[in-house]
């Protein structure tokens, strides 16, 4: 979670031109999915893309909610301690979740769980 932040923040770790270049490296090195190392997208000059800064707004789409808890509580949390988020670290964001995680994230939420009754896999079951 710590890299994840980092990157996204303070544009630090592995730098790629591309986030193909970023998966294709990782599967070359036999890195799949949930363990491809965060990396920075940057400019020729080296320079990252974009970091998340003071006042930016964020919408966050990962809907595993174990995952999306840990970074997203990194950003919202103010009384987070789970590592030195650094002096300068993004505040007074708009932070979007598609869905509702935790009542310890402290953002907003697109979309409100909804209750299904008579599922596909009810009726199956």
């Amino acid at each position: 979670v710590e890299k994840a932040y980092r990157a996204m923040a303070y544009g630090e770790g592995p730098s790629y031109r591309s986030a193909l270049d970023v998966v294709d490296d990782s599967y070359a090195n036999g890195i799949y999915d949930e363990f491809v190392i965060p990396s920075v997208i940057t400019k020729e000059n080296g320079e990252p893309v974009a970091k998340i800064q003071d006042g930016d707004s964020v919408i966050f789409y990962n809907f595993r909610p174990d995952r999306a808890i840990q970074i997203s509580n990194t950003f919202t949390n103010k009384d987070f301690r789970d590592f030195d988020r650094g002096e300068n670290y993004p505040k007074n964001l708009y932070f979007v979740c598609l869905t509702h995680f935790s009542e310890t994230v402290d953002g907003y939420v697109a979309f409100k769980p909804i209750n299904l009754d008579n599922t596909v896999g009810e009726v199956l079951s």
